[in-house]
């Protein structure tokens, strides 16, 4: 028989395993050409990917590299617009 502490802790890492595909992303609704939104996906070290493919991306663990990275400098400025929408 499964205790009760086993089946919270079932549930807890399904639920993990849920949000694990999550992330945050800054919207600048005045950012793109055409008067398009310019989507921005929050990386861990403080910058940012302007990839619209990002989650196929296949350098994503070599995010500083990449063309697409903004540098944590610029990510504060980008963040600071008053057209820029944090989306969790």
């Amino acid at each position: 028989m499964i205790s009760p502490t086993h089946n919270r802790l079932a549930v807890a890492y399904t639920k993990a395993e849920e949000n694990s595909i999550l992330v945050s992303t800054l919207v600048d609704l005045e950012g793109g050409s055409n008067n398009q939104p310019k989507v921005y996906t929050v990386l861990d070290d403080g910058g940012l990917c302007s990839n619209p493919e990002w989650a196929t991306c296949p350098v994503r663990m070599a995010c500083k590299k990449c063309q697409f990275h903004v540098s944590m400098d610029v990510a504060r400025v980008v963040a600071a617009r008053k057209s820029v929408r944090r989306m969790p």
